[in-house]
């Protein structure tokens, strides 16, 4: 259950960012699930974290075509949306 899977990658326009989600289970009392959140690493391998938080997953990262937005779905607030970092 420790074991942390990759699953989506999106690459940014200019080449320089891989964003990527990453799938791990949170064991608890009451329940357990598996929770996924963006990562972000440069593609020379010089840098690498965790871009979103939280008790809800999100998943499907998408860079805008300018490169300066990364679009994400997550289920934060109830229903499923698309959230934005700058």
């Amino acid at each position: 259950m420790e074991m942390k899977l990759i699953y989506e990658t999106a690459i940014s326009p200019d080449n320089s960012w891989i964003a990527f989600t990453v799938e791990t289970a949170v064991m608890g009392e009451e329940e357990s699930v598996y929770l996924t959140h963006i990562w972000l690493a440069a593609a020379d391998g010089s840098r690498c974290f965790q871009l979103t938080r939280g008790g809800e997953g999100c998943s499907e990262p998408a860079w805008s075509p300018d490169g300066k937005w990364l679009a994400f779905l997550s289920d934060r607030g109830g229903d499923s949306n698309v959230w934005l970092i700058r």
